[in-house]
């Protein structure tokens, strides 16, 4: 499971233009209601036909160098994100950039919009320029609010986020801690601590400490289910990486059940093919993998690819996740062919992505040599 960078942070970016539009119209209004709606469902495609709409509107309204532009272009380039497309990602965000440079050099929406910058350099691995990004935002958003802000909570996060994938530790702790000490001085008791927690959670997990990863991810849960009840699907995230935490522990049991409960409330409460779904599905597949039970993980891991496949499209990393659990899957069936067509599959994806220097690759790699050589 990956680190979570902050939902918050598109939550903020919509609600500045919520905030814009109320003096315009009412369709520019109802369009941006309508795309977080469109956003939280998962229907990212959608979504972004909605805030495409919005840019139209707002070009055509206040011309293509307006501020209000360079939000909605924040906007577009999140839900790019969503859907794999980093490199159009890329491109909208620097275009915001250049605008908020022209109109509002040292705002809170720029600031935004360099954090989604780094957010898209860190999805590319290429951290030596997420950094300076990064902290740049943080700069502004000090000058701007103080220290004490949720927007400063968000890109301590963030920072966070950038630091464990740097391998530096030590800092990533001190930014989740930093990010965590905010949200709890503004009085917050929602996802934002829990999002705080969780990372936090998953650094010790990884550290090898699970005992302390264990009893965070417990409280992150509590503060979910509180305040969004028992089975909603903001649960399902904790819950996963308390089943991680679990299986770094080897009771295997323990994980089933909670990736069991988590694919449970999604499919009860989410679309058939929200992608959320999709993770808690291959979640779950990987566990009866590590269990010995091949066929069952194999169901699942075809279901996933499925959503994946039709929600984001074949050509999304995380369809190249799930080809590559399936490839490990045959490979442990003795399926060979069908293992190395999968990790042929996944590497082909990750390719496009951004290349054979890309860190995700390596793993895959690593895999279809194994499966070669077992031929």
């Amino acid at each position: 499971m990956r680190s979570l960078l902050s939902f918050f942070g598109i939550i903020i970016l919509f609600v500045i233009i919520l905030q814009d539009t109320a003096y315009c119209n009412g369709d520019m209004y109802a369009i941006s209601e309508e795309a977080l709606a469109l956003y939280r469902s998962g229907r990212y495609y959608d979504a972004i036909e909605k805030v495409q709409q919005e840019l139209n509107i707002f070009e055509k309204h206040f011309g293509p160098d307006h501020q209000e532009v360079a939000a909605t272009l924040s906007i577009l380039a999140k839900l790019y994100i969503e859907i794999g497309d980093r490199n159009k990602a890329e491109q909208l965000c620097k275009r915001a950039l250049d605008i908020q440079e022209k109109t509002i050099p040292a705002s809170l929406d720029k600031a935004a919009t360099l954090s989604l910058l780094s957010n898209v350099y860190i999805e590319n691995w290429e951290l030596s320029k997420a950094e300076p990004l990064m902290q740049q935002a943080l700069t502004i958003s000090e000058n701007s609010v103080g220290q004490q802000h949720e927007i400063i909570a968000v890109i301590q996060n963030d920072l966070g986020v950038l630091y464990s994938k740097l391998g530096q530790y030590d800092k990533a702790e001190t930014a989740y801690q930093r990010a965590l000490l905010i949200n709890e001085s503004l009085g917050k008791k929602s996802e934002e601590i829990s999002t705080n927690l969780q990372n936090l959670g998953k650094l010790y997990c990884d550290l090898g400490t699970p005992a302390k990863a264990e009893a965070l991810i417990q409280r992150a849960i509590l503060i979910l289910e509180n305040v969004f009840g028992r089975d909603h699907p903001r649960v399902t995230s904790a819950l996963s990486l308390l089943a991680e935490v679990y299986c770094k522990e080897g009771d295997y049991t323990k994980a089933k059940q909670l990736c069991q409960r988590a694919v449970s409330i999604a499919e009860s409460t989410l679309d058939q093919w929200h992608p959320v779904l999709a993770i808690h599905l291959g979640n779950l597949g990987q566990i009866y993998s590590d269990m010995g039970d091949h066929d069952s993980a194999e169901k699942l891991g075809l279901r996933a690819l499925k959503i994946r496949e039709r929600t984001l499209g074949p050509g999304h990393p995380d369809v190249a996740v799930s080809k590559n659990s399936l490839a490990m899957v045959y490979l442990a069936k003795g399926e060979i062919s069908k293992a190395e067509s999968f990790y042929r599959q996944a590497i082909s994806i990750e390719e496009k992505i951004m290349g054979m220097k890309y860190l995700e690759l390596v793993p895959i790699l690593q895999h279809l040599a194994t499966t070669l050589a077992a031929q």
